[in-house]
């Protein structure tokens, strides 16, 4: 809730952080809330949410089978690797808006730009090759690396989970 509730209100956040950047705080806030490192990981994580989403829901359903666990497992971890293996995000709504927006603006996402937020030209982003190299090798990589193993884990292996599904009634 609290990425989509930032999310829903960071322009509004930033106008704020901006009527009072006479203050270091907000000047400093203001910086980082209009970075493209906190804007790309702001979007990866909506991403992660709504397919870790998904799966949370499923856990929760009465008339849940084993099977459809497994299918929704294996798409929860196959969905986090296909989206941030690549070094271009490929997948992933919420990213993949920022991508083409980025790619809009510089052709190829080769060169550092800058990048009008909201269409206005007062809140701009700075885009550089470099700092998206780290945000995709030191934050969404390693994070949806993280997150798979950790579903791993927690979860046996599907063989073993779809063979639970002889005990289901429905089944019988």
């Amino acid at each position: 809730a609290a990425v989509n509730s930032l999310h829903v209100a960071h322009q509004a956040v930033v106008i704020y952080m901006d009527s009072h950047k006479d203050d270091v705080t907000p000047k400093m806030l203001l910086e980082h809330l209009t970075s493209y490192k906190f804007i790309a990981v702001l979007k990866f994580m909506q991403d992660v949410l709504k397919k870790q989403g998904i799966l949370s829901l499923t856990l929760q359903q009465n008339d849940m089978t084993f099977d459809h666990l497994c299918d929704v497992i294996e798409a929860t971890i196959e969905g986090l690797h296909c989206s941030w293996r690549a070094d271009k995000p490929t997948l992933g709504v919420e990213f993949k808006e920022l991508w083409d927006l980025v790619l809009s603006q510089s052709k190829d996402g080769k060169r550092a730009i800058t990048i009008n937020l909201w269409d206005e030209k007062k809140f701009q982003m700075r885009f550089t090759p470099s700092v998206h190299a780290d945000v995709m090798g030191n934050v969404v990589q390693p994070m949806a690396r993280a997150l798979r193993e950790c579903i791993r884990e927690r979860f046996p292996p599907c063989a073993l989970l779809r063979a639970f599904d002889i005990f289901d009634p429905r089944r019988w």
